[in-house]
This record gives C-alpha cells, sequence and structure tokens, in this order.
C-alpha cells in the first residue's frame, strides 16, 4: 500500500505551490451533487477530478461538508462513502495537512497531479462531542479548478455537476435535493446520468424529471470495485477505468469550455 501513497507523491519532492501551479488567482469552483445517497457523486467528483488533471493543471478534490458528514452533519470520516477512507489517507498522507480545518491552503496532497485535500477524522473535543465547522471558503484553496464532492452551499459553485442514479428507488429518496437544485437560477447545472446501461431507461427517468441529461456514466460492475480495493487503489485511477475514461474526458471539456 506504500506504493499508492509513498514518498515518492508527496510534495516534499514535488512543491507545486512555490511553482505557482497551484496558485492561480481565478479559480473555478464546481460542486458534484448526487441525487439521494449512493447515487454515485463521489466516484464521479473523483474521476472527473484525474480526466481534468490529465488535460489541464490546477486540480483540487475538497471533501466538502455534506460528504463527511453523518445524518446529524456532524463529521463521518469512517463513513465507507467518505473520500477519506477511499484514498485512506490516514494511512499515506504523512501529515495530513490538506485536510479541512489544518490548512488546506498551506501544503498540497499531491496523487494523479489532484491536490486531495480531504476532511479527514475530527476527534471528540473536550466536552467529549464532536463539533463540525462551518463550510470553508474553497476559494482560498490551492488549485484552479476546485471540485467540490457534494458541498452543503450550493449557491457558492461556479457549476454544479448533478449525478443522478437511474435506479427509481433512488430518485425518489433523492426527490428534495432535486428539487432544491432545480429551484436555484443562479449555478449552471450539468445533469448526468450515473451507472448507464440498457436496463436503465433513460427517456424515462428524463421524462419524469423532465431534464435532458447532457452526459452519462456506464454503469461499472461491482468486481471492477472489488478488484482495485484490494490492490490498495480505485478504478478512477486504473487505465480505462472500466470504459468511463470516455465519458469523464467529454464532461471535463465541458467544463473547461465553462472556464
Amino acid at each position: 500500500m506504500e506504493v499508492l501513497f509513498g514518498k515518492k507523491q508527496d510534495d516534499k519532492q514535488w512543491q507545486p505551490l512555490e511553482h505557482g501551479i497551484m496558485m492561480d488567482r481565478h479559480r473555478q469552483v464546481i460542486g458534484v451533487i448526487g441525487i439521494g445517497r449512493g447515487a454515485g457523486a463521489t466516484f464521479a467528483a473523483m474521476g472527473l477530478a484525474v480526466k481534468m488533471a490529465e488535460m489541464t493543471e490546477g486540480v483540487t478534490f475538497a471533501e466538502g461538508r455534506l460528504q463527511a458528514a453523518d445524518g446529524n452533519g456532524r463529521r463521518n470520516g469512517d463513513s465507507e462513502n467518505s473520500a477519506h477512507r477511499l484514498l485512506a489517507v490516514d494511512r499515506h498522507f504523512e501529515k495530513k495537512a490538506a485536510a479541512m480545518g489544518s490548512g488546506p491552503g498551506k501544503r498540497t496532497n499531491i496523487y494523479h497531479k489532484v491536490n486531495w485535500a480531504v476532511c479527514g477524522q475530527l476527534h471528540p473535543g473536550a466536552d467529549g462531542h464532536e463539533t463540525e465547522a462551518e463550510e470553508p471558503d474553497y476559494r482560498t484553496f490551492p488549485g484552479k479548478y476546485i471540485i467540490v464532492d457534494s458541498p452543503q452551499n450550493t449557491k457558492d459553485m461556479d457549476i454544479i455537476v448533478c449525478v443522478v442514479d437511474p435506479l427509481p428507488s433512488r430518485i425518489m429518496a433523492g426527490l428534495e435535493t432535486f428539487r432544491r437544485i432545480r429551484e436555484q437560477q443562479m449555478v449552471p447545472v450539468i445533469w448526468v446520468m450515473n451507472k448507464a446501461s440498457s436496463a436503465a431507461g433513460r427517456r424515462e427517468v428524463e421524462t419524469f424529471l423532465r431534464l435532458r441529461f447532457t452526459h452519462s456514466i456506464p454503469l461499472v460492475e461491482a468486481e471492477a470495485f472489488y478488484r482495485a480495493e484490494f490492490r490498495c487503489t480505485q478504478p478512477v485511477f486504473e487505465h480505462g477505468m472500466a470504459g468511463t475514461d470516455e465519458a469523464f474526458r467529454r464532461l471535463a471539456e465541458e467544463i473547461l469550455l465553462h472556464n
């Protein structure tokens, strides 16, 4: 597992802050929101970050407060969906200084040309309770393109990528989030159908939600996640990425056109 986040990827050897690569004055903040739990927002945000980093410089992945919190709004770094857990940064990022609340603007955690600014875990305070700080200003993070996984406040985003799982039960469970995003008029929204397959009725979903998907991400078989995690990685870091490369490339190209 040391290969994944070993010293070769650490900014002790490559210090982008010193060279100005991650300090662009005009930042673009992209919020990736899932319609309902399990829609695939974290997977989409990670895949988008990796693909954009292949096409341009200054890409940062930021774990949003909504993704890092449990149902009571408290930090949940042990969540199975937490980017902190998926990236295993508690083992591989030596100082975790890029974790929110620990000075994300002072250090970068670079892997696959992406700065991974993840929340990490909260430890109980003196009163035994974990208190959640307010969502940070993502425009202060190092980088030109800040991809935020599940932000709480979408008004601060320049673009929203809304990820929809076509499974009817997932759609019904996420209708409140869908209406909230649909009703806001200030931020451009890119609608993405995740887990697209021949069994998923795209037209039926578009008709029901009264929208048109401009992008779709193919369904990734569960075996791909098992194989990747047993090799101490994630499918988004593997070449080919189970057929999703082209989907993320097109999505990245559209976002870059907004800049």
